[in-house]
């Protein structure tokens, strides 16, 4: 049909911009695959290292709220 309804056109412009995102996401998937085949001992070392980041941002946010719970219970209340 030669006038397209705007609808058709958005949702023509959607399946594009779908089809873009699944061939960037394959090409990202085969980026790491073939990373990991290559040196498979780096691509752990660097999970395991941004695991034990995650783990010591976590204690030390945890570290953070005892230390403030601590401060509020020692802290004189005051009277009104």
């Amino acid at each position: 049909m030669a006038t397209e309804t705007l609808v058709d056109k958005k949702s023509e412009e959607e399946e594009v911009k779908d089809k873009e995102n699944e061939e960037g996401s394959k090409e990202e998937v085969t980026a790491k695959l073939l990373e990991f085949l290559e040196s498979p001992r780096t691509t752990i070392d660097v999970l395991l290292a941004d695991k034990e980041q995650k783990v010591k941002s976590v204690r030390l946010h945890q570290a953070k709220i005892l230390v403030l719970q601590r401060h509020r219970i020692h802290q004189p209340r005051e009277s009104f």
